[in-house]
């Protein structure tokens, strides 16, 4: 990974960098719209010199009776022998805002 990439992933986190109000995608509070951005962004070097960078984005939506998110994983891997990058699975849930009631997640 080139000194462009490492600046561009930090530069893209610090932008990104808001309050959080949760600990994760089952627990958090409301902000002031009924759409909110999450990005998870990660980096890891092995014995190997094997790089990670990991960039996880979550969009969630939610209001007084459901709850819907949009999970995009980003990966790219850099070893001596080469590198290689794409997306991961893309994950999408939904459901009913039932645990409101019990006033534990997502209030």
């Amino acid at each position: 990974m080139n000194k462009l990439q490492y600046a561009l992933a930090v530069a893209l986190t610090a932008l990104s960098a808001q309050s959080a109000e949760g600990q994760s995608i089952f627990q958090g509070k409301k902000g002031p719209t009924n759409f909110q951005l999450d990005e998870r962004v990660s980096f890891s070097r092995n014995e190997q010199s094997v790089d990670a960078l990991a960039n996880t984005l979550i969009l969630k939506y939610w209001d007084n009776g459901k709850w819907i998110f949009v999970n995009i994983p980003y990966r790219f891997i850099e070893t001596p022998n080469g590198s290689n990058d794409g997306l991961g699975d893309v994950s999408v849930g939904a459901g009913p805002r039932i645990l409101k009631i019990l006033k534990c997640f997502h209030t």
